[in-house]
């Protein structure tokens, strides 16, 4: 059945790896995965949960501001791409988002916003 979704948050059915508040999520099969480097995102997850289990992720067309975590040292206002692990770095081929605060190091979470494109 199709339907809209005017909140910004969907939940879904994790997949066989436990996720992380924060990561960078996406689909396959139907199933919500970590999104790796390269992958494009369909959201962050909203909280930790066990394979299997349903969480709420926050959409990448929810409006506002997102939290993410850092690779890598990373400082306001830096161009961020997706990282391995769900994660958000520096580097990359397709800017996704601009960090709004800094990060000290691996494993820091940020406040991000989602670059525009266009």
């Amino acid at each position: 059945m199709s339907q809209i979704n005017t909140t910004g948050l969907k939940s879904f059915t994790v997949g066989a790896s436990a996720l992380s508040r924060y990561e960078r999520v996406k689909l396959v099969a139907g199933l919500l995965v970590v999104a790796g480097d390269e992958d494009y995102a369909i959201g962050f997850c909203d909280e930790n949960v066990e394979a299997g289990e349903t969480v709420t992720v926050r959409l990448l067309t929810a409006a506002g501001t997102f939290k993410a975590i850092a690779s890598e040292a990373i400082t306001a206002g830096d161009d961020l791409y997706g990282a391995a692990d769900g994660k958000v770095e520096t580097t990359g081929t397709t800017v996704r988002f601009v960090a709004l605060d800094a990060a000290s190091a691996d494993g820091s979470v940020i406040e991000v916003l989602l670059k525009n494109l266009a």
